[in-house]
């Protein structure tokens, strides 16, 4: 998976669960939509994230290298 794209992924995704996170009666409600994306992404968090922060970690070294 590219890049960007994981960028992509985890900002979506973190959008979605922020958002049953804040307002946890929405989930009552929840589209059909909703649930196909939100539950992927509750599982794959941590994986997403630990992705994440070796990228962070990488641009970070580079720009000082810069």
């Amino acid at each position: 998976m590219k890049r960007r794209e994981q960028c992509r992924k985890f900002t979506a995704g973190r959008i979605i669960l922020e958002k049953y996170i804040e307002n946890p009666d929405l989930t009552i409600n929840m589209s059909k939509e909703d649930k196909e994306e939100y539950v992927p992404v509750e599982r794959n968090v941590s994986n997403i994230v630990r992705k994440m922060i070796k990228l962070m970690y990488k641009l970070s070294i580079a720009s000082k290298r810069l």
